[in-house]
């Protein structure tokens, strides 16, 4: 038992076994018309000692009382000399004096309650006044005696409850404080409960979450934790993701696209073969900019690549990842940042010997479902006619090229766009998702516009690759005419001069 004859008290609860009768109300009394009383408010009443049998016990006075300022125990002196602190004011010895945990709300209903709680349970949370309302634990088995003695009896030995002065409305900040501690304490001891009795610690915190302390951050980051856990036991990745890598010259505007397209992706920072996923939560979008030789080991990179079950590292825990849509950017193309086993088969080790190269580029390339050069944001386009160049005849010329693309009048220019124009760096299966056109996004447009450059592109015509009357494919330049000599090309193999 802990030694309270050095605490202050303001508010406590009391125990009487002395004075049990009228002569302590009339002790109270006095108190209360003396001009010196320290006492701010107290309410008591007769009750009998609670038994398990039902019987009546041992008499006594329980109270609840607040003083007007903090006082020790003390001592009572019957004799009147060198008597102090709460004993002498009730003029008794063997008080004993308890902290008031509750409200001064609660510790007056319990005061001045006409039923007993049931004692089966140590959380009984029954009313005091009605027989009906039980707890949760509870049931109707449990036993409720009464509390008065008169009521017990059934005389009119007087029990109480009487009640002298008032309570001072406290802070309601602090008061409504007060009460959501008293909640939490109460949600801690259930969840306890939950936990020792063998359920999940993840499932205990994200049902109780609602009600846990938002004060303490850890708290917050602990409770993040275990929603992620339970979402992850129904989810995990057994899908073949999306990949689309995206290469091409800085300030082309790689980044910029895939903000637009995929605004609320996850973005990737850069780390040592990506071991650590910051802030990574059941995001099914990813994108990673800035892919270079060396950012990832090849068993990483395919692993993200593939259907594989997989977890990735977050600050003081892991999580499943399931991507679906997966981006690449880079500066340089696929075949650059490894070291295929198509060019160089073997590893020449120091030692003299060679280790056999197992990295093949198709086993990177299949598993890419795009593969886009971006350069639109430089305006390279295929072909840019001369400004004398009339649309009637240059829709006549970009025809005879048998080519799917797009004619556009950039400002007082006519270009073609051509689609997919170089096979061998461009790797597409069907799809309308995704398109290596990007003049259809007007985002990119508005970006043109605000630096000044006032370009107003229109699509003059769609032009889809021609066959000739056998089904045979034509040659890609089978036309002759003296006009075609103003044609310019940005690529050299194109150029039809």
């Amino acid at each position: 038992m802990k030694d309270l004859s050095t605490k202050r008290f303001r508010r406590f609860n009391f125990t009487l076994y002395e004075h049990v009768d009228v002569s302590f109300v009339k002790l109270i009394e006095d108190k209360f018309n003396d001009s010196n009383n320290c006492i701010q408010y107290i309410i008591f009443q007769l009750e009998f000692n609670h038994h398990a049998s039902g019987t009546g016990g041992r008499v006594h006075m329980q109270g609840f009382a607040i003083l007007k300022d903090q006082m020790r125990i003390g001592r009572y002196n019957p004799k009147g000399e060198f008597g102090s602190g709460i004993k002498n004011i009730f003029k008794s010895n063997s008080i004993h004096i308890d902290f008031a945990n509750g409200t001064p709300e609660q510790c007056r209903d319990y005061c001045r309650k006409k039923y007993n709680r049931c004692k089966n349970h140590d959380r009984c949370k029954c009313d005091y006044f009605n027989l009906e309302e039980i707890c949760e634990n509870c049931d109707d088995n449990c036993v409720r005696d009464l509390a008065r003695v008169c009521d017990v009896n059934e005389d009119d030995t007087p029990s109480g409850p009487w009640e002298f002065g008032v309570i001072r409305c406290d802070d309601p900040i602090k008061s409504d404080r007060r009460s959501k501690r008293n909640d939490e304490i109460e949600c801690m001891a259930k969840a306890i409960d939950k936990i020792v009795g063998g359920e999940d610690i993840d499932d205990v915190l994200v049902e109780y979450a609602p009600m846990i302390s938002s004060r303490v951050t850890v708290n917050i980051d602990r409770i993040a934790k275990a929603v992620s856990n339970v979402n992850n036991r129904f989810e995990k990745r057994c899908w073949d993701p999306c990949n689309i890598y995206i290469f091409g010259t800085p300030g082309t505007g790689k980044t910029f696209w895939t903000s637009i397209v995929f605004p609320d992706a996850y973005k990737k920072s850069m780390d040592d073969d990506w071991k650590w996923w910051e802030n990574y939560n059941n995001d099914h979008i990813i994108v990673i900019n800035e892919m270079e030789r060396g950012s990832a080991s090849w068993k990483n990179l395919l692993n993200i690549l593939d259907r594989v079950e997989m977890r990735v590292q977050v600050k003081g825990s892991s999580r499943e990842y399931i991507g679906m849509y997966q981006v690449f950017t880079s500066n340089t193309g696929l075949r650059e940042l490894y070291d295929y086993a198509d060019d160089h088969p073997y590893y020449e080790r120091l030692n003299g010997f060679r280790s056999v190269n197992r990295k093949f580029y198709q086993a990177i390339e299949r598993r890419f479902n795009f593969i886009i050069e971006e350069k639109f944001q430089k305006l390279e386009f295929d072909i840019e006619f001369d400004g004398n160049i009339t649309r009637d005849y240059a829709l006549e010329i970009v025809r005879k090229l048998n080519r799917k693309g797009k004619l556009l009048r950039l400002g007082d220019k006519i270009i073609w766009r051509e689609d997919f124009n170089n096979n061998d760096r461009y790797m597409v299966e069907d799809g309308d998702e995704l398109h290596l056109d990007f003049i259809v996004y007007p985002e990119i447009i508005e970006k043109l516009n605000r630096k000044n450059h006032n370009y107003e592109i229109e699509i003059i015509e769609e032009i889809c690759e021609l066959r000739d009357d056998n089904g045979v494919r034509k040659r890609r330049y089978d036309f002759d005419d003296e006009n075609s000599k103003r044609l310019k090309t940005s690529q050299g193999d194109q150029n039809i001069l």
